[in-house]
């Protein structure tokens, strides 16, 4: 072979191996392919429910955290770190939107959240997750669920958030009944005089079982607030709220309602009338529970043991010095029930001395 061709082969070689090393370098250092997005339907709405339950997720971590008074997160950037990230495999790390790194605990429920809610701090964009959640689910047909979300939302309300408080008060408008009851109830857990126009419009709603709830969620506020609204639920004319009203008046120690319980303590209805002579006591009036003393007394003769029995029961809530005779008398009655219930409320008269 003459010397040109030999010098010509080699240069060939060289540029061969030249191009066959450049061909695998860039082939290792190609990108990744970037994947091809799902467009349908199906998978956004996918992705989306990922991304609150991961939000959730994020913001049980942080609610565990505090009530064992340690450091909420580790952000990117510090050095610091936590025991648990340090030691602890069990819990896998997130990321959140921030930066932050969290851990997800587990057995936390919607309801578990509801009380530390308003200490967090940091992840306003979780706790609002939460709160479209909850009225969502307040306003669904899950009773459990009802609940929970209305736990929730009465500690937003307390913690200052007044979407929360225009949720509830919405809430109470809603033609269902009991979405209603849940709004009325949270409204009272909270104790805030802001919801009282939505309380008193309830005391005249047309479920009882609303009006109800009306009267319990009122006995939270502040007496000289819930005293005139609860005196003017005494002629509602179902026995089961005018009995929550009288409890509530007596149990507030509205002293003003004392007129308007007085002529209730004959009322033809014997439940009403004694619980009107209870509160009535409880407001330095004791003579309705007095005028009840003899008459239940009385019963304790009675061949009905049933009777015997729910006149001593009584006769203890009454708590009168009168009353003492006829407990020592059922002392001696033949159902070891109405013995026991004796002894009971001669325990209690002994200690109110």
């Amino acid at each position: 072979m003459k010397p040109t061709s030999i010098v010509l082969l080699c240069l060939a070689c060289c540029f061969g191996s030249v191009g066959a090393a450049y061909f695998m370098f860039e082939l290792l250092n190609e990108a990744p392919a970037t994947p091809v997005a799902n467009s349908s339907n199906d998978a956004l709405e996918h992705d989306k429910v990922a991304d609150l339950e991961r939000e959730v997720d994020e913001l049980r971590d942080e609610v565990s955290r505090i009530r064992n008074q340690q450091p909420i997160v580790v952000h990117s950037g510090d050095n610091a770190s936590t025991p648990e990230s340090a030691g602890d495999s069990a819990d896998q790390p997130s990321a959140t939107t921030d930066g932050a790194v969290t851990t997800k605990p587990q057995g936390e429920t919607l309801s578990d959240l509801a009380g530390r809610i308003a200490d967090i701090e940091s992840g306003e964009s979780a706790a609002r997750t939460l709160r479209e959640r909850a009225i969502l689910e307040l306003n669904g047909e899950d009773n459990r669920a009802r609940n929970a979300a209305s736990n929730l939302l009465a500690e937003l309300a307390k913690a200052g958030d007044k979407n929360a408080q225009k949720a509830l008060i919405e809430a109470a408008k809603s033609e269902d009944a009991g979405v209603r009851d849940e709004a009325i109830e949270a409204m009272g857990k909270t104790g805030m005089v802001e919801f009282l126009p939505a309380l008193i419009e309830a005391t005249n709603d047309e479920s009882t079982g609303v009006r109800d709830e009306a009267a319990e969620s009122l006995r939270k506020l502040p007496p000289e607030k819930a005293g005139p609204v609860l005196v003017s639920m005494l002629d509602d004319t179902e026995a089961r709220v005018l009995r929550e009203a009288i409890d509530a008046i007596g149990d507030i120690g509205y002293t003003d309602g004392a007129p308007g319980l007085r002529p209730l303590t004959s009322h033809q209805d014997e439940a009403i009338a004694i619980e009107a002579a209870l509160a009535l006591k409880k407001l330095g009036d004791p003579g309705g529970a007095e005028g009840w003393v003899p008459t239940l007394g009385m019963r304790l003769n009675s061949t009905d043991v049933n009777e015997r029995r729910s006149a001593v029961r009584t006769l203890r809530r009454l708590r009168m010095e009168s009353a003492r005779q006829y407990l020592e008398q059922a002392l001696n009655d033949s159902d070891n029930r109405v013995r026991r219930d004796a002894q009971r409320a001669l325990n209690d008269l002994n200690e109110n001395q």
